[in-house]
């Protein structure tokens, strides 16, 4: 079942490039990272993030890009990569919704560490 969800998101993702300029991109492409990782495929969630942080660095969806980028570190375990993230996101985003969840995050792994 997922790998047809996959195809499927591959055709969205084609579609969505072709129509980077329309205002409804960054959000799909936001809900396909999810996508992925919600199904535990943190590197191409990674990818769709890095996409969106790059591509629509302007967009209502880059806070939460770099936030669930954070987030699919700390779930890889990869706690180095996780932590710069976090601090990446508070620098860079500081009134963003996920401020304190992020801080808390962060807090979390620096006492692990």
């Amino acid at each position: 079942m997922v790998i047809y969800h996959e195809k499927i998101l591959d055709q969205v993702e084609e579609y969505t490039d072709k129509h980077r300029e329309a205002g409804w991109a960054p959000k799909v492409e936001y809900y396909i990272g999810n996508f992925y990782y919600y199904t535990t495929k943190y590197d191409k969630a990674i990818e769709v993030y890095e996409w969106i942080l790059y591509t629509y660095k302007k967009s209502d969806y880059a806070d939460d890009a770099q936030y669930m980028q954070a987030r699919c570190y700390e779930d890889q375990r990869d706690f180095a990569k996780a932590m710069a993230a976090y601090r990446k996101f508070l620098g860079t985003y500081p009134k963003s919704v996920w401020v304190n969840k992020a801080q808390t995050n962060l807090e979390n792994l620096e006492l692990r560490n």
